[in-house]
C-alpha cells in the first residue's frame, strides 16, 4: 500500500513538473504583441477606405516616406471624383489607418460629411506632415525622435512617394545594378517602412527573385553627375545568384529582413 502511495505521489510531482515546464515554455514564446504587422505597398495603394459604418471614404492614393530613415510621414486619401477633376486629397497619419479583418478595405474613423465639408491639400504642394484632424497619435517616442533630429541639425525630411520609389534601381557603390524596387513592407502602426523588396534577375518580372532588404541597409542617393538617385546597397550580384540565395515567394512576404545585409553607417 505504501508503495502505491509512493507511486501516486511521484506521478503527481512529475505532472506538476511537466505542467510547470509547459507553462514556462508558453511564456518563453513571443506573443502576438511582439510580431511586426505590415502591409504590402502593392496591396495598400488603391485600396478602398471605409469607416466603421461601412461608408466608402475614397481610396489610398499613395504613401509618403522620409527616405533618410524610412519613416512614414502620411498616407494620402483620395476622396471624391478622379484626382484633379473635383476630388480632394487628405494627408492621413498612418496610425489612424487599420486594415479590415477580411482585408477588403482600410478603415478610418471619419465620415463622408466631414470630408466633403473639409479642405484637402493642394495637389501641387504636398504637405510635410499629416493632417491630425483625421486621427493619429504623437507618442513620446515620436517626439523624442523629432527632437533628436533637430538637435543633430538635420535638414527637413526628404519625403518621397511610394509610387515614385517603386521601380527605382538598386545599385552598389561601384555602380553595378543589382535590381529594382518592386514594393515595400509598411508598418503603419509604428510609422516605418520595414523593408524594401529587391527584384533581381528575370525578364519583365518573369523569373525574378525577391529579397527583403532592411531600410537601414540602403541609402537613397546619386552615384554620378547625372543626379539620378538610386538605392545603394553594399552587396554584389553573387549575393543574389544560385540556389543558395533563392529569395522569397512573392505571395508570401517574410516577417524578417535578409540578415546578410548590415545597417549602413549613419552620418
Amino acid at each position: 500500500m505504501k508503495t502505491m502511495v509512493g507511486w501516486f505521489a511521484l506521478a503527481g510531482c512529475v505532472g506538476l513538473f511537466l505542467a510547470g515546464a509547459a507553462q514556462a515554455d508558453d511564456k518563453s514564446r513571443p506573443d502576438d504583441k511582439g510580431k511586426i504587422e505590415f502591409l504590402r505597398s502593392v496591396d495598400l495603394l488603391g485600396k478602398t477606405v471605409k469607416n466603421s459604418n461601412g461608408e466608402s471614404l475614397g481610396n489610398i492614393e499613395d504613401v509618403v516616406i522620409d527616405v533618410r530613415d524610412g519613416r512614414i510621414a502620411y498616407a494620402v486619401l483620395g476622396h471624391g471624383q478622379v484626382l484633379g477633376f473635383g476630388g480632394k486629397m487628405f494627408a492621413i497619419d498612418p496610425t489612424a489607418l487599420k486594415m479590415a479583418q477580411d482585408n477588403s478595405a482600410v478603415l478610418l474613423e471619419a465620415s463622408r460629411a466631414d470630408l466633403e465639408k473639409s479642405q484637402g491639400f493642394d495637389a501641387n504642394k504636398w504637405p510635410m506632415e499629416p493632417d491630425h484632424r483625421w486621427g493619429g497619435k504623437a507618442d513620446d517616442k515620436d517626439r523624442k525622435s523629432d527632437t533628436a533630429r533637430k538637435d543633430q541639425g538635420d535638414q527637413k525630411p526628404d519625403l518621397r512617394r511610394v509610387s515614385g520609389l517603386t521601380g527605382t534601381s538598386v545599385k552598389n557603390n561601384e555602380g553595378d545594378t543589382l535590381g529594382g524596387v518592386r514594393g515595400f513592407a509598411l508598418d503603419l502602426n509604428h510609422r516605418k517602412a520595414h523593408y524594401l523588396v529587391l527584384s533581381y534577375g528575370g525578364v519583365a518580372g518573369v523569373g525574378s527573385k525577391f529579397f527583403a532588404i532592411a531600410w537601414n541597409a540602403v541609402e537613397y542617393k546619386a552615384l554620378d553627375r547625372s543626379g539620378t538617385r538610386v538605392f545603394v546597397l553594399d552587396a554584389r550580384k553573387a549575393d543574389f545568384e544560385g540556389s543558395d540565395h533563392p529569395g522569397f515567394n512573392w505571395d508570401k512576404w517574410p516577417d524578417q529582413t535578409d540578415n546578410r545585409f548590415k545597417a549602413r553607417g549613419h552620418k
